[in-house]
């Protein structure tokens, strides 16, 4: 599970969403992270991983 920041969900939206690990941040520190609902790649350092749920 991923914190989703303020300034990229509205008000009624999830504070939280699932993505996949895809490797380390180079520019900034991080994970690198992909979101299969919305196909796009974000870097963020607030993960929780949930490895037994798999």
């Amino acid at each position: 599970m991923v914190h989703v920041p303020k300034e990229h969900c509205l008000k009624w939206d999830k504070k939280s969403a699932e993505y996949i690990l895809v490797g380390y941040g180079e520019d900034v520190m991080g994970y690198r992270l992909y979101n299969p609902v919305k196909k796009n790649i974000v870097t963020n350092r607030d993960v929780i991983f949930m490895e037994e749920e798999l």
